[in-house]
Parts: C-alpha cells; structure tokens; sequence
C-alpha cells in the first residue's frame, strides 16, 4: 500500500572499475512518529501535532516507512531488472526513540533480504526533553549498535565492490578521534561512499540551506563548526588519491547534489517521511 505514492529518484554514480551496475535505495529522515502507552503525556503533546507535521496528502510518516521498505522487499531478487543491492539509512529515521518506533524499525530491518547500512541522525536517539543529553546517550543510544554492526560512531560495510563508511556526526561534529579512525578505514579501500546525516558545508549549497531553514545547519565552513573536527575528515575526503567517491547525507529535508572542495560529490535525499527516496545506480565509467 502507498507504494504508487513513493517519490523515487533515480541517480546514476559513475564509478571507474566496477565489474558490474548495483542499485542502493536511499532512506533518510522518515520522522517515524509511533507512540505507546509507556510514552509520558508530555511527549504525546510533543509529538502528536508532530504526526500531521510528517505526512503527505493525509498519508503519515509510518505509512510511507512501511511502503518504502515494502518496495526494497518487492525488489530483493537478483533475477528483477530492478533488484536493489542494499538499502542506505542516513538517520532520523525515527523522529524519537518510543519503544514502539524501535520496535517497528528493529521489525522492518530483521526482515529486510537485502544488506543495509545504518547511521545515525539527531532525532534518532532523542527525545525532544532529553534532546543529545548524558542520559539518552547512555540510554537510548546504544540500542542502535546492534544496527551499526557495533559501533554507531563510525563503521563501515562491504556490498559487493562497494564499501559503504558510516559517520556520526549527530551532535553537529564528528566526536574526538573519529578523523583518525577513517584514516585507517580508509587504507586499501577503493570505492568508498561515506553516509553520515548532516552534510559536509559547500558554498553552492550555502544558499539553498539557508533559503529552507533560515540558517545553515551544514558541518563546517559557513555552517555549523562547534570544532575542527570538519576540516580533518574533509581533507582525509579530498586527499589526491583518497578512494571516497562520494557522501551520501540527509537532514535538510530537501533534494540536492554539490561539490565538496568541486571535487567530491555530495548527494542530499528529500524527506522521506514524504515519501522520497533516491535510488544510486551505481556503474562502471566506461569513458
């Protein structure tokens, strides 16, 4: 159901020395908004008017959650034209960690026959009243570990010729030690796309962000920069035989593709709390 209401986009990377074409669906801000009965009044009030906030054409954030991982299911056999090699979920996919969101989300990903790559974004692991604080980060956000193969800072995934690096960079900065962690990922890799929620800052961007949100919220630059954190994993990114093809992000809520440093592309999904998703299709560059 809803699945003929699903926004797809389809994007086609090039990428040199691939033996073979991969389709990856791209999941990002889904704002899944489910409550329970342990969820206190407070955050009912919160959250109910934040249901209606996250729906198209009177059909809710969960409805397009459920249809877009019924599409990845209906598109997991390698015989189908369109089979898709994986699923990329670049954070808020929940809008608040309920036990009901987690449950479902915890459901959805179990039953999935194809690999996903998870990363965490800032309404994942927090409630609007305990929003990034010492107790969620112990309480709500380890549960997500078992989702990001143990380490929900930084991790990476092979799917086929593609490594895909997942980066936290929910509290607005990559934490201490995390550019140092990439440096070693990074080593004897070829074709890396790194996921993370915020997107890195680029000046054609710049516009359209602050255009959207009055501010910009990108990491660095212009944007956002609590430390210079930034600047040493966007230099590992643009180094001249760095193996990063690519950053696959989300959080703005809008479509985009840019430049980091004109070099690498960025590629930005639209709320899929909407309905949108992207799909890369990843092949070989034959030029």
């Amino acid at each position: 159901m809803y699945q003929d209401m699903l926004q797809l986009k389809e994007t086609h990377v090039k990428v040199e020395g691939l033996k073979k074409t991969y389709r990856f669906l791209h999941i990002t801000d889904a704002h899944l908004v489910l409550l329970d009965e342990k969820v206190s009044k407070e955050r009912v009030e919160y959250e109910t008017p934040r249901i209606g906030l996250f729906s198209r054409a009177s059909v809710r954030s969960d409805e397009f959650f459920d249809a877009l991982f019924s599409y990845a299911d209906s598109h997991s056999d390698p015989e189908d034209p369109q089979a898709l090699d994986g699923v990329l979920l670049t954070g808020d996919i929940l809008d608040c960690p309920t036990e009901e969101n987690l449950r479902r989300l915890g459901k959805k990903l179990a039953q999935l026959k194809i690999p996903y790559v998870y990363v965490l974004g800032n309404h994942d692991w927090s409630h609007f009243n305990d929003y990034h604080t010492p107790h969620a980060m112990i309480a709500h956000r380890p549960v997500f570990s078992k989702w990001s193969n143990g380490n929900t800072f930084i991790h990476k995934q092979k799917i086929g010729e593609i490594t895909f690096v997942a980066l936290d960079d929910t509290l607005d900065y990559y934490e201490d030690g995390v550019a140092e962690t990439l440096k070693e990922v990074l080593e004897g890799e070829e074709n890396v796309f790194i996921m993370q929620h915020i997107p890195l800052y680029a000046d054609t961007l710049h516009e359209d962000t602050v255009a959207y949100w009055k501010s910009d919220l990108n990491l660095g630059g212009k944007g956002v920069c609590v430390n210079d954190n930034w600047k040493k994993v966007q230099d590992l990114i643009l180094e001249e035989n760095s193996p990063v093809k690519g950053l696959i992000t989300g959080h703005l809520h809008f479509w985009h593709e840019d430049l980091i440093g004109g070099k690498v592309p960025q590629y930005i999904t639209a709320l899929s709390a909407e309905g949108n998703a992207r799909i890369f299709v990843m092949e070989a560059d034959t030029v």
